[in-house]
């Protein structure tokens, strides 16, 4: 499988490279390497934190207006066919997923937090988010979910609930953790900017669930239809709901756009009908500014395919 995997991508990044010199602007040449320095927690006995200087692996130098990307993993033993039905800003236009065994829902899951907020050694907090593989032990979210500096910075414990729709159905059952990374730049400032995590699993629970692909472009997304799916906290506890929309500014770091949500379902995927996710949900809005995401940009796209490789590494060797 990992041998079919790597032939797939290389087609699909033979298909979109493009070599062009000036392809960056001073501006995302800053901002790339502003990206570089990321803070990792490990689950080990010495709870260990180390601080790295990231570099990235590929260069794509796309044209302006490109767009590379990555697919979707569909595990055979999933059904391929897609559910039909489609902070709220204006009308309630979610649906819930009543069905989450067939993808992409099945890349999405809940995650439980748990947090020993005065150092005494005991979980006293539980929060919970949404969060989505990208890779057979990546999942992804929003660095605000993982890092508290309030609290003492990390949680003490984290379970992902694949696909869970209440809690008696946990078609996958849950996963721990090895550890968390974020942005450097979060954890110095919990810039909006930089509100994206990475948790790499215990086990590879891609293996059963699959996995979204990704993207990124050189130049605007505006306008671009895209969906975003997670656990809302005003929803009945534990169930799944989707919102559509377009995404409506893009800015350096952050995409805006106009699809319902509401608290827990920061982390959730911002994807298009390929299962191409180009962003992350971190913000809620208000009926003068949109909801927000952290965008895919380069750097952290090349992050995210660096550590579904090592998934795949430890895992298909």
């Amino acid at each position: 499988m990992k041998k079919v995997l790597i032939a797939v991508l290389l087609m699909i990044t033979s298909a979109f490279m493009v070599f062009n010199v000036n392809a960056y602007s001073v501006e995302n040449d800053n901002a790339k390497m502003e990206s570089y320095n990321v803070v990792t927690y490990y689950n080990d006995k010495s709870r260990t934190i180390t601080t790295e200087t990231h570099y990235n692996k590929y260069t794509y130098n796309l044209k302006d207006g490109e767009e590379h990307t990555t697919p979707a993993y569909i595990p055979k033993t999933l059904d391929n066919s897609q559910y039909s039905t489609k902070t709220v800003l204006w009308s309630d236009t979610r649906v819930q997923i009543t069905n989450t065994t067939i993808h992409p829902y099945t890349y999405i899951g809940r995650i439980e937090f748990h947090w020993d907020t005065n150092g005494d050694g005991t979980v006293d907090t539980y929060t919970y988010g949404t969060g989505f593989l990208e890779g057979p032990d990546v999942l992804t979210t929003a660095g605000h979910a993982v890092y508290n500096a309030s609290w003492g910075g990390f949680p003490s414990g984290i379970k992902y609930y694949p696909a869970i729709d209440e809690w008696t159905n946990q078609p996958f059952g849950y996963a721990g953790w090895s550890s968390i990374t974020v942005s450097q730049n979060y954890v110095n400032n919990q810039s909006v900017d930089y509100d994206w995590a990475i948790i790499v699993l215990s086990s590879n629970v891609g293996a059963s669930t699959g996995w979204f692909g990704k993207g990124w472009s050189s130049g605007s997304l505006n306008n671009k239809e895209i969906s975003v799916t997670g656990y809302p906290g005003d929803k009945p506890s534990w169930t799944m709901w989707k919102g559509d929309g377009k995404i409506t500014s893009t800015l350096t770091y952050r995409l805006r756009h106009n699809v319902d949500t509401y608290t827990g379902q920061s982390g959730a995927p911002m994807y298009d009908s390929n299962n191409i996710v180009w962003g992350i949900h971190t913000k809620g809005g208000n009926v003068f500014i949109n909801n927000s995401g952290r965008k895919i940009d380069e750097t952290l796209y090349n992050y995210l395919q660096e550590k579904c490789e090592e998934g795949m590494d430890r895992y298909y060797p």
